[in-house]
């Protein structure tokens, strides 16, 4: 067996006792996007396809299975995008991660890797003609990759600046987030491959401006507890989660009442104080866009770790 000393993140599917496919090798968030003003012909972000460029575009064009159309990086512009289906090991002898560029005129860009989305190391530098693949055994990188960094590096070609067009996982190193509910077993004693495991709870969910527990939610939360009371030595953090809308501050307070209100139904259920810790992290973290009235509802979540 193959040890890795990674933080898995784990979606338990209460409505199927199955283990899920990954849904996509490629990252699927946009996290953040800098246009560095280095190419003056334009005020923002520019790329777009074969026939057609350069051209004002939204960055988001590079998320998924894009191929159609491409995002021009000149120099110092930067994006961050972060992988929620899956995540990215380093497995043995082989690349890691590819970077899919279009065209080949010399471009060139810096590739960053980070595990919790605030500390990046340096993975290499990838260009459109030669090197579109790094290996994160290069730089010892043994924690999951779920955010990458592109920044790119000079003004080069027609459309100047690296032109990105997709962020995938290579086959064996695009490992699948999403388990069922009887596979937990597994991970939960598998304790000398994983450090640490951590569940978004999957029809856990909250209306908006709301830490209720509805009946469903209810009946997925007694799914978990009869997983709990299997294992009674271990220690779980539960952490909540909202969407972006409203007050940063108002947000945080009711992502903490979301975990808690979890909490105490865990409690209510046979689950012992002392096994439990409870935090929230109001709109951070998302793990769908914003942007859509479905990757919100996805982000009003909750969220536990298994700590001991």
């Amino acid at each position: 067996m193959i040890k890795y000393f990674i933080i898995l993140f784990i979606i338990l599917l209460f409505n199927t006792g199955n283990s899920q496919t990954t849904k996509t090798e490629f990252a699927d968030i946009l996290v953040e996007s800098y246009y560095s003003n280095s190419n003056k012909n334009f005020t923002n972000f520019y790329g777009g396809s074969n026939n057609n460029f350069p051209i004002l575009i939204n960055p988001n064009v590079i998320l998924g299975n894009n191929t159609k159309y491409f995002l021009s990086l000149p120099q110092n512009s930067y994006v961050i995008v972060q992988f929620t289906d899956n995540q990215i090991i380093d497995f043995p002898n082989q690349n890691d991660i590819f970077i899919t560029e279009n065209g080949c005129s010399g471009e060139h860009a810096e590739v960053y890797v980070s595990s919790n989305g605030v500390d990046y190391i340096k993975l290499g530098i990838v260009d459109d003609c030669k090197t579109s693949s790094l290996d994160l055994n290069k730089i010892n990188f043994k924690s999951v990759v779920r955010f990458v960094k592109i920044v790119g590096l000079d003004n080069n070609g027609a459309s100047p600046g690296f032109d990105l067009v997709n962020v995938k996982g290579l086959p064996n190193s695009s490992i699948d987030s999403y388990i069922g509910l009887a596979e937990l077993d597994k991970y939960i004693k598998s304790t000398d491959t994983l450090i640490k495991k951590k569940v978004i709870l999957k029809n856990v969910y909250f209306n908006f401006n709301s830490d209720l527990l509805n009946d469903t939610t209810k009946k997925s939360l007694d799914s978990l507890v009869t997983k709990l009371l299997k294992y009674p030595a271990i220690k779980i953090k539960i952490t909540g989660f909202t969407d972006n809308i409203g007050d940063d501050d108002l947000n945080l307070k009711l992502s903490k009442n979301r975990a808690k209100a979890v909490y105490n139904y865990l409690i209510f259920k046979g689950i012992k104080k002392t096994k439990m810790v409870h935090f929230g992290k109001g709109e951070t973290e998302p793990i769908k866009s914003n942007e859509t009235e479905e990757g919100r509802k996805a982000n009003r979540r909750v969220e536990f770790e298994i700590i001991k």
